[in-house]
């Protein structure tokens, strides 16, 4: 687990995620981003 707040998810963010969920076979992710007033947050499914 990688912890770290940037401005806006990006595509390369979601990218990065769908590796992990490879190299660790599992199925599923959350991408959450900290740093904004509201949480963002995308759900990954592999």
């Amino acid at each position: 687990m990688f912890a770290y707040c940037v401005d806006n998810l990006h595509d390369a963010h979601t990218a990065q995620c769908i590796n992990y969920l490879k190299i660790s076979h599992c199925r599923l992710a959350l991408l959450i981003n900290f740093h904004k007033d509201l949480l963002d947050h995308r759900r990954i499914i592999f």
